[in-house]
């Protein structure tokens, strides 16, 4: 059943959550994933930078993110960055940079353990601490606009102001979140997600809440694609942002799963889209390119695009394509870029899908964006990561 726009779905994950009540403070730090000495270090360094140093506080641009960011690059060195499949050097790289067993526990999540290795520790661990932080301004905003209404119902009743305390614990960050400015409408269950279109290709991506949900205006409809962008060097794109998306739903579900898993606030979901098959068909050989394992233009266009190099000779069509349509490779950059030639890409380095190779259709540049706003915005919707769909993955996992 369509859940109602800017509702959770019934079926929403039901937990308590500690909450931060000042964004700005050590315990932020905290549930960020920082164990005690990381936390006191970055506090010291964030009440002793000073306003004439431009935090944000302060009406600078330097933010309280930033700084807890700054920290795990200060601490990693590429040789210490672990990337491989052993458990223990992943261990040892959290501990180096003052990880707590709250999120090393998460990070090391078994289930999620060949998604975990499609990126290095360090990745990772920034990619979290951004989105848990995403997700404490996300609540911070979310109270505003729930203290703002209850004003307006009921005159007399005390708001939330900016800086001041936050309510501490929820039931579940979902009834906390969804209705405030900027979130999504959540529809259907997610086994009915992979229901196909005739004519037409569906497309998923998994991830968190906030970085999907900003896709969306207030009233649920498309505003704009672009926040979807990756700057990073992808497998189909070295020099240019594109935008990823997978054909295997159960793909996109691993990587909600694991997004959730790592977050603290517990909100991830999946992206769907329909683009119709006319419009694929439509596109000629220099908008459109495919490459797919094992071909050897796969592996040098893998290899050339994640060491950022410039495309050429027989790969420049790739960097004029709106779309490219290949398989996906699982190693994170750091491995791929200490290959000494393509040659050394093996089917071990493939991500596997239940149907086996695993697809993805990568929208390069600004037309990339053009094409899927014109073909696929207006089917856009996101479904939640229910207790349901949880249960289901994991019983499949197992």
């Amino acid at each position: 059943m369509a859940g109602s726009p800017g509702s959770p779905s019934t079926e929403n994950l039901e937990h308590f959550i500690d909450i931060p009540e000042v964004l700005f403070s050590r315990e932020t730090l905290t549930f960020l994933g920082f164990n005690e000495s990381a936390s006191e270090t970055i506090w010291s360094r964030w009440v002793n930078c000073g306003p004439d140093d431009g935090r944000e506080i302060d009406g600078g641009l330097v933010t309280f993110e930033s700084m807890a960011r700054a920290y795990i690059y200060g601490t990693f060195t590429r040789e210490e960055d672990a990337s491989s499949d052993d458990d223990l050097a992943w261990r040892a790289s959290m501990n180096s940079c003052g990880i707590n067993e709250e999120l090393q526990t998460a990070i090391m999540t078994p289930r999620c353990r060949d998604v975990r290795l499609t990126e290095s520790c360090q990745f990772w661990l920034l990619d979290t601490i951004s989105a848990r932080y995403a997700s404490l301004k996300q609540i911070q905003a979310a109270s505003f606009t729930r203290s703002a209404r209850q004003i307006a119902s009921h005159p007399g009743v005390s708001s939330l102001l900016p800086g001041e305390q936050m309510p501490s614990q929820y039931s579940s960050t979902s009834e906390m979140l969804y209705g405030a400015p900027g979130m999504s409408p959540m529809v259907t269950s997610a086994p009915e997600v992979r229901v196909s279109t005739p004519g037409h290709t569906v497309l998923y991506r998994g991830g968190y809440a906030t970085s999907i949900n900003p896709i969306f205006d207030d009233a649920g409809q498309v505003a704009k694609i672009t926040p979807l962008f990756s700057g990073r060097p992808g497998d189909f794109n070295s020099m240019k942002k594109a935008i990823s998306m997978v054909l295997d739903f159960e793909i996109a579900h691993k990587y909600a799963y694991w997004s959730q898993v790592r977050d603290g606030s517990r909100l991830a979901v999946i992206l769907r889209l329909e683009i119709p098959n006319s419009a694929l068909e439509s596109m000629d050989g220099s908008e459109k390119c495919h490459a797919h394992w094992p071909s050897q233009e796969w592996k040098e266009l893998v290899w050339n695009c994640r060491r950022n190099n410039r495309l050429q000779h027989n790969l420049a069509k790739f960097g004029k394509a709106t779309l490219a349509i290949g398989t996906i490779c699982s190693k994170p950059n750091i491995v791929v870029t200490s290959l000494p030639g393509p040659v050394e890409i093996t089917h071990q380095m493939v991500l596997q899908g239940q149907r086996g190779d695993a697809v993805q259709y990568v929208f390069i540049d600004d037309q990339g964006v053009e094409f899927l706003e014109t073909h696929g915005s207006a089917t856009c919707s996101v479904h939640p990561m229910t207790r349901h769909v949880v249960e289901q993955i994991e019983s499949g996992m197992n």
